[in-house]
């Protein structure tokens, strides 16, 4: 039986645990080992603490860190797999996905080890599908600033790098995209969304509890609109050209394979 795997990718704030919870209305399974919720994550993050630590790991190994702008190399891979993380990540993806028909995780820290994980996958013959969370990146800053202290140039920059990553890795494999403030504006139809592209059913009675309890629009401390991130002079013009994409794709007006947003990521 080959195990279905559904990996929400996305930038740090950017709605990854609210996505990957809404995975349970689907049928998807994430295990029992997840990280509790935080002050800045009441309603937990829906992430598996033995993929976090060995995520947070890797990066230490290859000098790196979730908030680092260089994107992860070919070297670097190769450094992984050479120190013996290829055969642990083997290990633990092939334990969580044991006789599990769909497994779902997250950890935006695998924007940046991608190309490390899809070698772990193809090894592992799992199905791997890809649901890319994003948010404006004006809001994405704010929360950053907030939490980190970060600066608006670097979060924008880090904004930048982790959906060029996704994008980019994610190629050939079947993807959507979830803009958050679609989620928690309109989250049956986001959920649905989900359920079709990946053919999966919706539990209506996971669903209600899902709106009802879990969602709510105080999950949301910065909701800035687009016309916001367009007047912001701080950000960079090809985050706000990728967002404006992006956000077409969400909302079903393009299509994620559009050769202007492949041109911009290129």
């Amino acid at each position: 039986m080959q195990t279905k795997l559904i990996v929400v990718l996305g930038m740090h704030r950017s709605g990854t645990s609210a996505v990957t919870r809404g995975l349970k209305v689907v049928g998807v399974e994430l295990g029992t080992h997840l990280m509790s919720a935080a002050d800045d994550n009441s309603k937990g993050f829906w992430e598996d603490l033995d993929l976090n630590a060995l995520n947070v790991e890797m990066l230490q190994a290859v000098n790196s860190d979730w908030h680092h702008l260089a994107s992860i190399t070919q070297y670097d891979v190769d450094t992984l797999c050479s120190s013996g993380y290829f055969e642990r990540a083997i290990s633990l993806i092939s334990e969580k996905t044991c006789n599990l028909p769909i497994y779902g995780f997250k950890d935006p820290r695998v924007a940046k080890l991608l190309p490390f994980w899809s070698k772990v996958f193809s090894h592992c013959q799992l199905d791997p599908n890809y649901i890319l969370a994003i948010r404006n990146p004006i809001n994405v800053a704010n929360s950053l600033a907030r939490r980190n202290s970060f600066g608006t140039t670097k979060s924008y920059f880090l904004w930048l790098g982790h959906i060029i990553e996704s994008l980019k890795g994610s190629q050939g494999a079947k993807r959507m995209l979830v803009d958050y403030d679609l989620l928690i504006n309109s989250p049956e139809k986001e959920i649905h969304r989900i359920a079709s592209t990946f053919g999966l059913r919706v539990d209506d009675s996971e669903l209600k509890n899902y709106c009802d309890s879990f969602l709510d629009s105080d999950m949301r401390h910065h909701a800035q609109k687009l016309e916001d991130l367009i007047l912001d002079t701080d950000c960079p013009p090809l985050a706000k050209e990728i967002y404006t994409l992006l956000l077409n794709v969400a909302s079903g007006k393009t299509q994620i394979e559009d050769s202007i947003l492949q041109k911009k990521v290129d």
